[in-house]
Parts: structure tokens; C-alpha cells; sequence
């Protein structure tokens, strides 16, 4: 029984984190801090500071970061994302 009041306390916590995080995120949008725009190039939400979009977000330049299993079963593709191994300079 104790295993699952540990979880619930977890969940709750991690729960509780993630909202104020997002609270957080929120008021800085509010105040000029932050500004939440689209990528351009992948049309997904990104954060920044300026109230236009950078070029290309984070998903954009660091596919392996969001999309590890893509790469891992499309490993032709990896070139055409930008992750041959590079040749030494």
C-alpha cells in the first residue's frame, strides 16, 4: 500500500510542478518576457524573446533531441536531416 501512496505523492508533485512552470511561462508571456510564436519551418509552437519567429526552432535544428526513434528506424533519412558524422577538419 505504501508503493502506491509513494506514486500518488509523485504524481502529485510532478503535476504540481508542470502547473506552476506553466504559470510562470504565462505571466512572463504577459509581460513582455517571453513571447510564444510559431516555427516557420515546422509550424510548431516554440518560446522567445523577440515577438518574431527565429528561422528555426530547436526541433528544427536537433531532430535526434525529438525524434530519436524516427532516425533509429529511417536511418537513410539521417543525412537529409543534417546527421552523417562529419569528416575531421
Amino acid at each position: 500500500m505504501t508503493v502506491y501512496e509513494d506514486l500518488t505523492i509523485a504524481v502529485i508533485v510532478v503535476v504540481a510542478a508542470v502547473t506552476i512552470g506553466a504559470i510562470y511561462v504565462g505571466v512572463l508571456g504577459l509581460l513582455g518576457g517571453y513571447y510564444i510564436v510559431r516555427c516557420p519551418s515546422c509550424q510548431h509552437w516554440t518560446l522567445t524573446v523577440t515577438d518574431r519567429p527565429r528561422g528555426s526552432c530547436t526541433r528544427c535544428r536537433h531532430p535526434v533531441l525529438m525524434h530519436q526513434l524516427r532516425v533509429i528506424h529511417h536511418p537513410r533519412q539521417a543525412s537529409v536531416l543534417g546527421l552523417t558524422e562529419q569528416s575531421p577538419r
